[in-house]
């Protein structure tokens, strides 16, 4: 029922959505929490040990914190307490702070790191969801602890917010200020909402069966193959197949999760923006995966920055090589650490370690020398704001993110290093046209081909979007004859596309 492509999970959202928006209609949030619990009991009562803990753990812990603050406040407003006195009770409650959050936090992340290294002993499996919700779960705590907003009192109504059913899989990472509220609204249901849900979940399959799952057996054939020595052109073309099905898989996963939440008139925080019409490795990652980026930016890189060593740091920087580097310098080591943690967060292979370095000291490295990519870009004339220039930052970017991509498919280093190697000296295009044959062998005719219009379909419904033309809401407009027709294409492609292949599986990034 985890897949949510199953039959058991269509029949499992109907209920819950006829339950939700009429026998709970007055406490709709218990319908969620029992279809959470439900959704989540099918992929093993054990893993309910590892979600309530960190439910308990990080709510009880941020009620600590808060009775904390309020403490400390009192305190503050108290003109009864000698100032010695009252510095000293300050330091105590401060430190009582500090200690329970680093504490939960390191319960959890310390749990979260044991069952995902690859040795662990008692030969835990990692549970579905733990990942997204960890961290969903850690940010919570911190923003208590930063007096973001107040605590949820009730641990249920807070259960609901950590094992939310449509998030489980492969996120986004919600934010308890953005969503929490929902929760307790009263929703009714809203024709043209549910019929825009519907595009969105029916897209999302789109991507996962026309393209990704397609994908897959080519894909492996060249990189899970140690025996076969590939040209270079045909390794090229395997990580531009890894490209594309990465993000079909990933994002299409994200617009079933997106699109099944707003069936409950719930809007869950955005993960995907074109990301592959992104101008720069930094600007690529502001669109993909973009509620982790945005939880790594607020809890790990922003914290990171403003600590004294680094402040330090970035004064002696301006002091000994100027303004620029004391003020670029100090971020460019964040972004170095904040992509070493995405990097273990996949997974802890080298390979990905590699993978995040590699991300993490091109930003660092573009930053530092913006100045002389400036000055070149003087000295030659050429206008920024030209189109030709776009087209050409967004080529250069891709290229740039698909070379990160040998490392983060590729599991042995020397492997990935050499495949690169030979996609830059050893092209050899002539061998293509026979290794391709070699990939699709077992394939019907049509699948590289469908597979193909799938994937130009989603690059021109992404164009439109870069191009602020909201697609569901203009295909909602569109005449009866012409939504029926792209319907009945989208499923087609769909049904089509299953009969092709027989691997797929479940998402990527519910192995994250």
């Amino acid at each position: 029922m985890t897949n949510f492509y199953s039959i058991q999970f269509l029949v499992f959202l109907l209920i819950s959505l006829l339950g939700y928006y009429t026998v709970f209609r007055k406490k709709q949030w218990v319908c969620l929490l029992i279809a959470s619990a439900v959704f989540y009991a099918f992929t093993g009562m054990e893993n309910f040990v590892f979600l309530l803990l960190t439910g308990f753990s990080t709510w009880a812990g941020a009620r600590w914190i808060a009775r904390c603050s309020a403490e400390l406040k009192q305190i503050k407003k108290d003109k009864t307490i000698e100032k010695a006195e009252k510095d000293f009770r300050k330091v105590q409650v401060v430190r009582k702070r500090r200690i329970m959050m680093w504490g939960v936090v390191l319960l959890n992340f310390g749990l979260l790191a044991y069952i995902k290294f690859p040795e662990n002993v008692l030969g835990l499996v990692l549970p579905l969801g733990i990942s997204f919700y960890m961290f969903q779960s850690i940010g919570y705590l911190l923003d208590i602890y930063n007096e973001k907003y107040e605590p949820e009192a009730n641990f249920a109504r807070y259960m609901l917010f950590v094992s939310y059913f449509p998030q489980m899989i492969q996120g986004p990472i919600n934010r308890y200020d953005a969503i929490g509220g929902q929760f307790m609204q009263e929703h009714t249901w809203n024709g043209e909402a549910a019929t825009k849900a519907v595009y969105r979940i029916f897209y999302g399959l789109f991507k996962k069966y026309a393209i990704a799952n397609i994908f897959i057996g080519m894909i492996a054939s060249v990189f899970d193959n140690p025996v076969k020595d590939y040209a270079g052109c045909t390794v090229l073309f395997a990580i531009l197949l890894y490209s594309a099905q990465q993000y079909a898989d990933f994002s299409g996963g994200i617009d079933m999760v997106l699109g099944v939440s707003e069936l409950f008139g719930i809007q869950m925080a955005e993960n995907f923006k074109q990301p592959y019409f992104a101008t720069s490795l930094g600007d690529f990652w502001r669109r993909w995966h973009i509620s982790l980026g945005k939880w790594m930016r607020d809890y790990v890189f922003y914290p990171f920055a403003l600590t004294k060593p680094i402040k330090k740091l970035g004064k002696w920087a301006n002091k000994h090589f100027g303004k620029h580097l004391g003020r670029v310098l100090p971020p460019a080591i964040g972004n170095i650490l904040v992509f070493f943690i995405v990097g273990i967060w996949h997974g802890t292979k080298w390979h990905y370690v590699i993978w995040g370095l590699y991300n993490g000291f091109v930003i660092a490295f573009s930053d530092i020398f913006a100045p002389v990519f400036d000055k070149v870009v003087e000295v030659l004339h050429i206008n920024r704001k030209a189109r030709w220039y776009h087209v050409f930052a967004i080529v250069r970017t891709f290229i740039i993110v698909n070379i990160g991509w040998y490392f983060d498919r590729i599991e042995d280093i020397k492997v990935a290093l050499y495949s690169l190697k030979k996609t830059i000296l050893n092209f050899n295009p002539g061998l293509f046209v026979a290794e391709r044959n070699i990939l699709t062998d077992g394939y019907q005719s049509y699948t590289v081909p469908l597979a193909v219009t799938a994937c130009i379909c989603v690059f021109v419904v992404s164009l439109l979007e870069e191009n602020k033309i909201d697609v569901k809401s203009a295909l909602y407009t569109k005449p009866l004859l012409v939504r029926w027709s792209v319907y009945f294409f989208v499923i087609g492609m769909i049904l089509v596309s299953c009969s092709c292949v027989s691997t797929g599986g479940g998402f990527m990034y519910a192995n994250f």
